[in-house]
């Protein structure tokens, strides 16, 4: 089963010269869930990487992130 998601509001905000943090809001529509998301990324051996990653259900809607 495919799920129909959209992303809102992607950031990345440096967190030192070869770590940023990524965060976003998640939509997903088949579902009915909302989500806020987070990732580091790291550049380890001259790639960026995926370190970590948390997504926590939300009520917030979209108009309430601005």
């Amino acid at each position: 089963m495919l799920t129909e998601m959209t992303l809102h509001n992607y950031e990345i905000r440096p967190l030192a010269s070869d770590v940023v943090l990524s965060t976003y809001y998640i939509m997903d529509h088949t579902r009915g869930r909302k989500t806020l998301r987070s990732s580091i990324w790291k550049y380890i051996d001259d790639r960026w990487q995926f370190y970590f990653h948390q997504g926590t259900l939300t009520d917030l809607e979209l108009e309430d992130l601005t």
